[in-house]
């Protein structure tokens, strides 16, 4: 019993070895962010995206997207060492998530609530950090909040090292164009998102065109 006893301690001692927080989030300023911390993002930022129109021409407009900003994965070890991110997406509010890590990045529309994991993989020297917050960002086409856990896996580690929550909040206050919504403006056109003029709201997104020449994408369910 006392020998069983003492190798049950062993493995547990094995166990915590080998998942040692090699990997952890900080700040832009270095400092840690907390195992299991829940943070949020609702400053809003703008990127260029682009609509056709039915004549084949298209048209650059500016749409509002929440980003990830200031997270970032160090390697907290004495050694270089690959590390597995995921984005475990627990609520898609609406729109689309992209998730980047070191330039490697995948973007994702989907539809309303949809659940889904994304993951990624990088290495870092010793005490080097992995850039996650760069093109990492909610572009929402209403209101809502979209919510993400990220896990930082080290190599040599069974479980991941560490994880934060981050809820992105959009209020749907920017329009596309970073123009405030204005009720009494008349809309002057309606496309799919494919560009294809529409004589009637139609379900899924609608791209309104108002005649002060402002851009809007609403979901209409």
């Amino acid at each position: 019993m006392k020998k069983l006893f003492t190798l049950c301690i062993a493995l547990l001692f094995s166990c915590v070895a080998m998942n040692a927080q090699s990997f952890i989030f900080v700040d832009g300023d270095g400092n840690t962010i907390e195992n299991g911390a829940t943070l949020t993002m609702d400053k809003i930022g703008y990127k260029e995206d682009f609509i056709f129109n039915p004549d084949g021409s298209y048209e650059i407009i500016q749409v509002p997207m929440i980003p990830l900003s200031g997270v970032y994965i160090k390697n907290n070890s004495s050694e270089a060492l690959s590390c597995k991110v995921s984005y475990d997406v627990k609520e898609l509010a609406n729109g689309s998530f992209a998730a980047c890590c070191a330039g490697n990045c995948t973007s994702v529309p989907t539809e309303e609530g949809e659940i889904f994991v994304i993951e990624k993989n990088a290495n870092a020297d010793a005490g080097k950090t992995i850039d996650i917050s760069t093109d990492t960002e909610w572009v929402p086409v209403a209101a809502g909040t979209t919510t993400v856990k990220i896990s930082a896996q080290g190599s040599k580690s069974m479980l991941p090292d560490s994880e934060i929550t981050i809820n992105f909040i959009y209020d749907g206050t920017a329009s596309i164009d970073g123009i405030q919504n204005n009720a009494d403006n008349k809309v002057v056109a309606r496309y799919s998102i494919n560009g294809q003029l529409l004589d009637a709201p139609q379900k899924g997104i609608n791209i309104l065109k108002y005649a002060d020449g402002r851009i809007e994408k609403v979901i209409v369910k």
